[in-house]
């Protein structure tokens, strides 16, 4: 106990200057208008946007080469520009949705099957428009029954901001890194509860392969299988910004498909549709399609000359 106090002290007092500065950005922003926050996030968004990063050079190749977007630097732009909007407005996540009116559902009859189903639910979602925001409104449909499956943060003053953001809306997280978060899971689902998990990007956990903008792309499954075992009903529930500070909800239905395969090719080809509507609001920075289908994982620099062969 004493060396693991002895270990965070040093680490704040290495990081003292960078958590200092983000608690003074978090305050500054906190007393702009929701309007003057969207100007002040497209403005960072786009600074960050000319900065040459490994990053950037991803987002922009696989906008150009898998999107086939004729203007990748613009898109590129508005990425970035649309992840620093989710920033401003994941700091008050409530002080959005007490705005009447701020989230309209596409299929409000789905959505009402979706809140009264008797059995555990796993809910699929993705990284695209704010995934925050769309936790946080489910957890007003149905209080304190909500938990996510996520990876800590780097940073822990930043984890410890987002745990208190969370914990402020009712969402519980379970660390996927933990052991037994696969029992957690079960438990919940056996407790009739929700969970909810984002599994559109290429991590190195337990995946298939799946065609996702025509292109094979390592899919998270394993929380599928899980799920199929627990005879859980699973939906998709996917979130987008409309404009300032309003949103769309669309969920889907998986019921029926009991096969992992089919069911994670659905939910490529739901993802991927709204994607090509709404472009700049899913993560093109993220290195989706790293892993070959002989189950090599690129490097960076690797992952970018296949892109441009593409």
């Amino acid at each position: 106990m004493e060396s693991n106090s002895r270990e965070d002290k040093q680490y704040y007092n290495r990081h003292y200057l960078v958590n200092l500065l983000i608690a003074f950005i978090v305050s500054f922003i906190n007393r702009f208008s929701l309007k003057n926050r969207y100007i002040f996030a497209d403005f960072i968004g786009s600074l960050i946007s000319y900065v040459p990063t490994s990053d950037r050079k991803v987002a922009q190749l696989q906008i150009e080469k898998i999107l086939k977007d004729p203007t990748p630097i613009r898109t590129t732009k508005q990425v970035y520009c649309h992840l620093t909007r989710c920033f401003v407005e994941a700091i008050d996540n409530n002080r959005i949705l007490s705005n009447k009116g701020c989230v309209e559902c596409a299929d409000p009859a789905l959505l009402d099957e979706m809140i009264s189903c008797k059995t555990g639910k796993l809910l699929l979602t993705a990284h695209l428009g704010n995934w925050e925001v769309l936790a946080a409104w489910y957890t007003k449909l149905e209080p304190n029954r909500l938990s996510v499956i996520g990876k800590e943060l780097r940073n822990r003053f930043l984890q410890a901001r987002l745990s208190k953001l969370r914990s402020s809306y009712g969402v519980r997280v379970l660390d996927k890194d933990k052991k037994g978060v696969a029992f957690s899971v079960v438990r919940a689902l056996k407790r009739n509860e929700a969970i909810g998990v984002l599994i559109d990007q290429d991590t190195n956990v337990e995946n298939m392969t799946i065609p996702f903008f025509s292109h094979p792309a390592a899919t998270p499954n394993a929380l599928v299988e899980v799920a199929l075992a627990a005879n859980a009903t699973i939906y998709g529930l996917f979130g987008v910004r409309l404009e300032e500070g309003k949103f769309l909800v669309k969920p889907t239905s998986y019921v029926g498909i009991k096969n992992s395969y089919d069911l994670l090719c659905r939910y490529n080809q739901d993802l991927e549709e709204l994607i090509r509507s709404y472009p700049s609001q899913w993560v093109w920075i993220h290195k989706r399609w790293r892993t070959m289908p002989n189950g090599q994982r690129l490097r960076t620099n690797d992952y970018l000359k296949y892109l441009k062969q593409l």
